[in-house]
């Protein structure tokens, strides 16, 4: 759909809701900062009568004016209800513009074991949380996707602390592959020198036993992804060079350090990303459309993998 059709479909269907929405937005909002500057008056006074002993007062005034500043945009959040509410009037019809077949979900994810076994995100994972699941099939492959996050916690018997981790936050995605594996096979994104290090490597941390790396012959896939599998010959075979440039284009299209691993007759891919997906915006509401529009393009360039990836050939046939 191009942006003056994405235009037209958002006036005729989703402008009313989305107007309806933001107002209730804002209102909440003036209440919110309203009770955010009380509650502010009501701290600050006794804080500021024992800083006045020892700091200037302009001091004592910034640092107080920047800590509210930061608590109350750490603590701002939409209400659970109008989050729903935007989810079913907005993004599902969204969803059901892209195919009406599709089935939304807004408090469903991917199950963890699915997560666990597609290997992609490290065993450290101790807590999962995900939502907005959706599922369908694109002409014969059936899919399903949900955002998710994965975090690794360490809670000390006893103690109230705990030290937390998040290993992944992103679109975890998976589709028919239509071919039964004899091993299992994972494209990760090659480890990044520097700074971004620790960040890039949480994600294709298999923390078990790697298969051994699988040597290709396209050299700018090998600069950004690690092949590893047991089977060389499978992976070869399933790694075709048609495949290898599916990938690179899907690579391409996110701009992300996606994951891919094909395993039990299905292809798992982890797209990463930095901000939350699918959510109103809470200061920001003039920017909706923009960002809707965003989520209409990312979703199709999601649904699109199966296109990418020739899934529907049925090139192979399960035994």
């Amino acid at each position: 759909m191009s942006r003056q059709s994405f235009q037209n479909f958002f006036e005729r269907n989703i402008s009313k809701d989305l107007s309806s929405i933001e107002k209730k937005i804002k209102e909440y909002k003036q209440k919110y900062i309203l009770f955010s500057v009380i509650i502010s008056i009501l701290l600050t006074i006794p804080i500021y009568a024992f800083l006045y002993q020892y700091y200037s007062i302009t001091l004592i005034s910034l640092l107080l004016v920047l800590f509210i500043f930061a608590v109350s945009l750490k603590i701002a959040q939409i209400p659970e209800e109008l989050r729903l509410e935007y989810k079913r009037a907005v993004i599902q019809k969204i969803i059901k513009k892209i195919d009406s077949d599709f089935q939304f979900n807004a408090h469903k994810s991917v199950p963890r074991h699915e997560v666990i076994r597609s290997k992609l995100i490290s065993t450290n994972m101790t807590d999962l949380m995900g939502e907005d699941h959706i599922s369908g099939k694109v002409d014969k492959t059936a899919f399903y996707m949900s955002e998710i996050k994965a975090m690794y916690i360490q809670r000390r018997e006893g103690d109230a602390t705990e030290w937390k981790e998040t290993l992944f936050n992103g679109i975890f995605f998976v589709a028919d592959f239509h071919k039964n594996f004899n091993q299992q096979t994972f494209i990760l994104p090659k480890k990044t020198p520097g700074v971004f290090r620790p960040v890039a490597n949480k994600l294709g941390n298999l923390n078990f036993i790697t298969p051994p790396l699988v040597k290709l012959e396209n050299t700018q896939f090998e600069k950004l992804f690690s092949v590893h599998c047991k089977d060389q010959t499978e992976a070869r075979y399933l790694l075709s060079s048609a495949m290898i440039e599916n990938i690179l284009n899907i690579q391409k299209k996110f701009k992300k350090r996606i994951s891919v691993s094909f395993v039990h007759s299905k292809v798992c891919i982890a797209i990463p990303l930095t901000k939350n997906w699918l959510e109103p915006l809470f200061w920001k509401t003039s920017a909706n459309y923009r960002q809707l529009e965003d989520y209409h393009d990312t979703l199709n360039k999601i649904i699109d993998i199966i296109h990418d990836m020739n899934l529907n050939r049925r090139i192979w046939t399960k035994e």
